[in-house]
């Protein structure tokens, strides 16, 4: 270790320590250009502490020769950041407190700031912004959303395949702000992992690998989930069924969550902002009541009446109202957010001014076509 910040806890630096790579694939020439240095991969670490005040994150990346001249070294950086809800652990990865020294002594002059700082202009917004500068991750949305948020809530760890660490930072940063905060922050990332790696931070309670090949995904082995956001599942079908069928044979559910993240990427920024905040205030109010259900639905259900509690007037229906109340229990009713808009909405009133309770969700399960996957659910409205 070159460098500690002063104070830092014995048992947080142990488990900084933990996150620490050793190696890296190599990617550079003996004499790398200025360019070259620029666009090295990098290998980014996120781990929830214990206390859940704290997310602690790890960013390796090549370096070159050590000072014994030998190749493969990797300078790592290590810091830990107080939880928001107004941020998430991968806008991070923007930070302009990480150093990026190549040879042995660049990395003997590296002093790291005491504090990891955010990036101008970090958080849904930055990523809204990502998403519709790119084709293909807009293209991917769809489908990747709903597989995303389903393994999640389903508790089927991912390997996310993509050779570009930057792209699959990028969907964990779309992920991370399509649920709430407390539930993105609990999550474990680990993005540019290698074989050996993966299997290293799998023992190490990591959720979602980003990883470069196939062949790496195959190595994690069940329960591991391989995505791969250039497969293009056929939407007319989902569409038919319900249900996106992947090229591993496995079937996830179609939903809602597609089309309201694409309506929060192409908002105004204001209103997008907003409506993220109105989620985080009612998904500590359903918390404390006991009626926020650890599903996709029930996350889906608050990020859509939140989103509702921002639209112009007359833009609410009843139908749009119910399908999202539906994913919630029958006490979420106790929450004012939830009860005014059922009320607006003309929902249930029995003309005294009450609100009638909500209508509920039938889960039904079937076995899924492909011993892959875990069980397909319908749904009926009541």
């Amino acid at each position: 270790m070159l460098y500690r910040t002063v104070g830092l806890e014995p048992e947080v630096e142990q488990q900084l320590l933990g996150l620490v790579s050793d190696d890296l694939p190599g990617t550079l020439p003996d004499f790398p250009s200025r360019q070259q240095l620029a666009d090295r991969p990098v290998r980014f670490r996120v781990m929830p502490d214990t206390s859940e005040e704290f997310t602690l994150i790890c960013r390796s990346i090549e370096a070159g020769l050590d000072h014994t001249r030998r190749p493969g070294n990797v300078f790592t950086q290590g810091a830990v950041v107080t939880r928001t809800g107004a941020s998430r652990a991968m806008d991070y990865w923007f930070s302009p407190s990480w150093l990026s020294p190549f040879g042995a002594e660049q990395v003997r002059l590296a002093v790291p700031a005491d504090e990891l700082l955010l990036p101008e202009g970090f958080g849904f917004e930055s990523v809204a912004a990502r998403v519709r500068n790119d084709h293909d991750l807009l293209a991917a949305l769809p489908w990747m959303i709903d597989a995303l948020v389903y393994c999640v809530y389903m508790g089927l760890p991912v390997a996310l395949v993509d050779p570009r660490p930057d792209r699959c930072a990028a969907w964990l940063g779309l992920l991370s702000w399509a649920i709430e905060e407390r539930s993105a922050s609990n999550l474990a990332f680990a993005v540019y992992e290698d074989r050996r790696s993966a299997q290293a931070m799998a023992d190490h309670g990591a959720f979602v690998f980003g990883v470069a090949d196939h062949a790496t995904a195959a190595g994690l082995g069940s329960p591991v989930v391989t995505l791969d956001p250039s497969w293009e599942p056929d939407d007319t079908q989902a569409a038919i069924t319900g249900l996106w069928t992947l090229p591993s044979g496995m079937s996830i559910p179609k939903t809602d969550w597609a089309r309201l993240m694409v309506d929060l990427v192409w908002a105004p920024p204001e209103r997008a902002r907003r409506a993220l905040e109105v989620r985080e205030g009612l998904a500590q109010g359903l918390r404390r009541l006991e009626a926020l259900p650890r599903t996709s639905e029930g996350q889906l259900a608050t990020l859509h009446l939140a989103y509702l509690s921002e639209a112009e007037p007359g833009e609410v229906s009843e139908q749009i109202v119910r399908g999202a109340l539906a994913m919630l229990p029958p006490g979420a009713l106790a929450h004012p957010l939830v009860r005014k808009l059922a009320s607006d909405a003309g929902m249930g009133n029995d003309g005294g001014g009450n609100v009638q309770p909500l209508p509920t969700v039938t889960l039904s399960a079937r076995p899924a076509p492909s011993m892959s996957g875990p069980p397909e659910y319908t749904q009926a409205v009541e």
